[in-house]
């Protein structure tokens, strides 16, 4: 398995004026970018390269990894 890549996209996230939505059921953190208004699901722990440059591309940043 891969490293952890959860803090350094969360960090990501967070410069991105994305922000952290109150938890609900389930094993994901609902996050919400509001210049798009735009809510997106994100697993806890991220350990591809391919998941984290797809949540990404779906919230409109940039690939980072």
């Amino acid at each position: 398995m891969g490293r952890n890549l959860s803090p350094e996209f969360i960090r990501l996230l967070l410069a991105a004026g994305c922000r952290l939505l109150p938890h609900g059921k389930g094993g994901h953190d609902v996050w919400e970018r509001p210049i798009t208004a735009h809510r997106f699901p994100v697993d806890a722990k991220i350990l591809s390269h391919h998941t984290a440059n797809t949540v990404l591309k779906g919230t409109g940043l940039p690939k980072a990894f």
